[in-house]
């Protein structure tokens, strides 16, 4: 009966360390999120990064409510149909751009990795 337990036991650790990996990987590379912002650069310029932006925000459903930048930086903005803002600023550094994305007044990790996929996608 104890060894029955164990082997339970061990199976579903075995299961929680495989779920776990396979959440962990469905995230997109080099992103990091803290305090409700979902930081990331992407190798493409600041002008590739802000048209996928906007085409991002677009196949997402979210409605535009402002889209402007240079080549110093950029923002998109957006409400999603709940109303709940989504911010997504950019920052060039050297052939590269930094993408800082925010939802909501405190963020919202999954939503905001939906963004960081749909840009990577339209690029």
């Amino acid at each position: 009966m104890k060894k029955n337990i164990h082997i339970i036991l061990a199976a579903v650790c075995a299961g929680i360390l495989l779920f776990g990996c396979s959440v962990i990987e469905k995230k997109p590379e080099l992103a990091e999120y803290k305090a409700g912002v979902l930081s990331s650069t992407l190798d493409r310029s600041i002008t590739d990064v802000q048209k996928a932006t906007v085409g991002a925000y677009e196949s997402l459903g979210l409605t535009i409510v402002e889209a402007k930048g240079d080549k110093l930086s950029g923002i998109v903005r957006g409400t999603l149909a709940n109303g709940t803002e989504a911010d997504t600023n950019l920052t060039p550094v050297d052939d590269k751009t930094n993408v800082g994305i925010k939802v909501g007044a405190t963020g919202d990790e999954p939503f905001s990795y939906r963004i960081l996929e749909a840009i990577r996608k339209k690029l």
